[in-house]
């Protein structure tokens, strides 16, 4: 450790002592913003770490300098003064981080200025990706993909190819301890790509929208059939529509409990934006809603439903407890409908009785669109891959939003947490540390069969 470094870890503290020092540092805030009524906005430069970046090591190098570094006279973090380098003008500290997110508070001293009070966030995620064997293998784009408690994971349609037409497969990953995917003998009724398949109970999925084909060029090649799948019988059942059938792809869905019984809301995607007098494909920008009674969807909007925001290829992640039905806050992020492509990202809030909130949340770090969304916490959302429509191009990064930091943070790519690059695909919770990313379509069309998983602590 140099010279002018301080050491400083928040896991060294016991509970009692932890307690207190967040009492002493609430008490030192609220005093602070009295005595100095003229504290000045946040002025420090993190020089490191790279505090966009998830952290994977627990003790970091904390360096910073002030925006009036001639005057300092003083910093500290927390509690602990920080050490000064006179050679590089810098302060620094030593920390141990504790898994998940670090709210750091500066308090800079200087001889003129008035003090200066800073909140940095730190993210410390140890992780790592990991390919499957060669046994596992996922060769389709555009599916869906649902987890079923007990059951696994239940892959539904997609493509072969990123110009190929849909599938009517069915591929079951019963357990995280199974070695490669089996494919159901029973096919989906309808083939189709760019569709949703929802839990709506513990053992039925609900099957809605997609395209024949990935790429399609008019209303008649959307698939206007819903259908369930039975999980225990492995088997597919219509499931009739009261009301204008349903046209679109690349939506999402939310499901959840109302006074008037289950309820399935199809949200954006690409469609019939008119239905009558004739139809009219484009991107979507409405909600639409359906009762399920008698194993039956009943509309309970017109065919073009309420305006939400024109959006497709988008994901759509719980921010809340994520319990089947109980819908409360997500978290949609994507891109408009083009010309131009405009990055989209937008928070539902069904917790208001007032009905569906809609606000602007943060743009992401990448924009993407036909990306993979994972729920991997209370109010963290990982984002994988994707089509890069601002500058072309498919991606390999990834990020981790954080609802308490209303930001994001890359993922680092180095060996063994790099992601491959590929749009198209799913991310799957298979159990409480590990999303398995599978199948999709690489930068030239093709599929990508390798299934990735990534680990992760916090």
């Amino acid at each position: 450790m140099n010279s002018f470094q301080s050491r400083f870890s928040f896991s060294e503290l016991s509970a009692p002592a932890s307690h207190l020092l967040a009492l002493l540092l609430t008490i030192s805030i609220t005093s602070c913003q009295r005595e100095f009524a003229d504290i000045k906005p946040p002025g420090i430069e993190i020089i490191e770490p790279d505090v966009s970046t998830v952290l994977t090591d627990a003790v970091v190098t904390l360096r910073i300098k002030p925006s009036v570094a001639g005057s300092v006279t003083g910093v500290s973090v927390g509690p602990v003064p920080m050490g000064f380098d006179p050679l590089s003008e810098t302060w620094t500290v030593e920390i141990t981080l504790n898994r998940g997110l670090n709210r750091l508070i500066f308090r800079s001293f200087g001889e003129v200025e008035p003090p200066q009070q800073d909140t940095v966030d730190l993210f410390h995620m140890p992780f790592e990706v990991t390919t499957a064997s060669s046994r596992l293998r996922l060769g389709v784009g555009g599916h869906a993909a649902t987890a079923v408690p007990g059951s696994g994971v239940v892959i539904t349609g997609g493509s072969r190819g990123a110009s190929g037409d849909a599938q009517d497969v069915v591929f079951l990953l019963p357990s995280v301890r199974d070695v490669e995917f089996i494919e159901v003998s029973k096919s989906m009724l309808n083939a189709r790509v760019g569709h949703t398949a929802t839990l709506i109970d513990d053992r039925r999925i609900v099957i809605l929208g997609g395209g024949s084909s990935i790429q399609i060029n008019s209303v008649g090649a959307l698939v206007e059939e819903a259908e369930l799948y039975i999980v225990d019988d492995r088997i597919f059942v219509p499931l009739p529509v009261v009301g204008d059938p349903i046209r679109r792809m690349y939506h999402t869905a939310v499901y959840r409990q109302t006074e008037m019984g289950p309820v399935v809301d199809l949200i954006g995607g690409t469609g019939d934006i008119l239905y009558t007098p004739e139809s009219l494909l484009g991107t979507r920008a409405d909600v639409r809603s359906f009762l399920i009674r008698n194993d039956t969807l009943v509309s309970l909007s017109p065919a073009v439903g309420p305006f939400i925001e024109r959006l497709w290829g988008h994901s759509q992640t719980d921010l809340g407890e994520n319990r089947i039905g109980q819908s409360s806050l997500y978290l949609i992020s994507g891109f408009g409908g083009g010309p131009p492509n405009v990055p989209v990202n937008i928070f539902v809030d069904y917790r208001s009785p007032l009905g569906i909130l809609v606000d602007p949340a943060p743009q992401s770090i990448f924009p993407r669109n036909l990306h993979a969304a994972g729920r991997m916490g209370f109010g963290i959302v990982g984002l994988f891959g994707g089509r890069d429509l601002l500058n072309g191009g498919v991606l390999s990064e990834a990020e981790l939003y954080t609802h308490e930091t209303s930001s994001s943070f890359k993922l680092p790519q180095t060996v063994g947490t790099s992601f491959r690059g590929r749009y198209g695909h799913t991310a799957s919770l298979i159990a409480p540390n590990v999303i398995m990313l599978a199948g999709g379509f690489d930068e030239s069309g093709n599929v990508v069969d390798e299934v990735e998983f990534l680990t992760f602590a916090f």
